[in-house]
């Protein structure tokens, strides 16, 4: 669980949850954002949460007595009762948005981009697989890292609030008796 891919892995999900936590809001409020590039972003995030769930039923995990658990038959059965439908039904969206974005541009299909908030959601299971992680490691390195990562996540927590609050209010302010 705390090998080099892992936390790679790990380091990578968090790139593209913060690209989502920024995007998806931007992406509700401004109608400019949808191009080939908007497609091409998320065919990459398809395809890396796609890799991602199938690597969840062979990454092994950190038991409550600190032990680990790399026998596959444990690791999917843990898997499947705790994330899979979650991250299933997540992934599924985002591969129906991007299919049915590419054959075309519905109203009724763009209002299911809604569903790509969800994906935020994803951001508790990465914390929580990474924290196990990162305490594990950072301590042993680096002692100071940990205080620095707790002043650090509630500022990004607030500067992810205020910046979905912007959004929505722009939004609000863009409709046609809007201020705007």
């Amino acid at each position: 669980p705390g090998c080099t891919f892992q936390i790679c892995r790990l380091l990578i999900g968090c790139v593209f949850l913060i690209f989502d936590l920024f995007y998806l809001p931007l992406e509700g409020s401004f109608q400019w954002l949808n191009s080939d590039l908007d497609w091409a972003i998320t065919l990459a995030v398809c395809i890396f949460w796609t890799i991602d769930l199938v690597l969840s039923f062979f990454s092994g995990i950190q038991l409550s007595d600190g032990s680990y658990e790399i026998h596959f038959h444990q690791v999917a059965k843990r898997y499947a009762s705790t994330w899979l439908a979650f991250d299933t039904i997540i992934v599924a969206v985002d591969w129906l948005l991007l299919i049915s974005t590419s054959v075309s541009r519905l109203s009724a299909i763009r209002a299911l981009r809604l569903l790509r908030l969800n994906r935020i959601f994803r951001a508790f299971h990465v914390l929580q697989h990474g924290r196990r992680i990162l305490r594990r490691k950072v301590i042993d390195v680096a002692p100071w890292a940990l205080f620095l990562a707790a002043m650090v996540v509630p500022l990004l927590c607030l500067v992810v609030l205020v910046h979905l609050l912007a959004c929505l209010w722009y939004r609000v302010g863009a409709e046609p008796e809007g201020w705007l």
